[in-house]
């Protein structure tokens, strides 16, 4: 018959390795996106198109590019805060208490990634009005396959691939 402080300490194993593979199953590895993270950035990489080509495009007014962002932030103004408080996680949790500093930059090389596109992309004020006039959308998934299907911008950031915890992987105690 087994002691009860070696049952205790069994049992607190089989917790540990619980806990373990929750966490290896919902957090992403060192420097890799998470699912959230990932939806996160592709929310900024839209609102970042939009803004940009608010900026490019005040030459083609009856685009309504501008007003189309506008309207943009005015309709998801919570969802992209809480998309962006998401986003900031990764930067902190990546570059600890330098996350500010290494989100701006991020933000600003995305920006200006995008206002190189602009210049590249045939039609960008045009693809940049009918991307804003999807994104209006009220819903919140409606929103999330705009951002997904946004390929003006160029992706800055990737998700890395996940690795699938087998039974195999799992320790059996007797």
């Amino acid at each position: 018959m087994k002691s009860t402080s070696s049952l205790a300490a069994m049992a607190a194993v089989v917790l540990s390795l619980n806990a373990m593979t929750v966490s290896a199953v919902n957090a992403a590895p060192e420097g890799c996106l998470s699912a959230n993270e990932s939806t996160a950035e592709k929310v900024r990489r839209l609102k970042t198109t939009l803004m940009v080509g608010a900026l490019q495009c005040t030459s083609a007014p009856h685009l309504r590019v501008t007003e189309s962002y506008n309207a943009f932030v005015e309709t998801h103004g919570l969802s992209i805060q809480s998309h962006d408080q998401v986003l900031s996680g990764y930067f902190e949790r990546i570059h600890g208490k330098a996350y500010r500093r290494a989100m701006d930059r991020h933000v600003t090389s995305m920006a200006n990634k995008v206002a190189t596109q602009s210049y590249k992309t045939a039609g960008f004020c045009e693809k940049v009005a009918a991307l804003a006039e999807r994104s209006l959308t009220r819903s919140a998934d409606a929103l999330l396959a705009v951002a997904e299907a946004n390929t003006i911008a160029p992706r800055t950031m990737a998700s890395c691939p996940r690795a699938e915890i087998t039974s195999a992987d799992v320790v059996k105690l007797p």
